[in-house]
């Protein structure tokens, strides 16, 4: 039987972004003359932040997706095309 692991390459980024979230460097506020630049990596860190909270919430795995595909594979609706599923797992591993 096929097993589906939990992997997700989103899972990576989810962590990349966590570290670096840990990794940040609180400074005291600059006077009120800050430059626009400031500004903005402050408002993009925000954005980022968001995000990574928003992807917090979503579920790892897509339980619906898996079901539906085993049973099409139990049922013999679902064909695989061994050569283009060998294919893509070599390109995969060469990255």
């Amino acid at each position: 039987m096929l097993k589906i692991d939990q992997y997700n390459p989103v899972q990576a980024l989810k962590k990349s972004g966590a570290q670096a979230e840990s990794q940040v460097v609180k400074t005291e506020p600059q006077a009120q003359g800050s430059s626009p630049d400031h500004n903005a990596i402050g408002a993009t860190t925000r954005q980022l932040q968001q995000a990574f909270a928003e992807l917090d919430q979503q579920p790892d795995v897509d339980l619906d997706k898996v079901t539906a595909i085993k049973q099409a594979l139990a049922s013999g609706q679902f064909k695989l095309n061994d050569a283009q599923t060998a294919q893509d797992l070599l390109e995969f591993h060469k990255k």
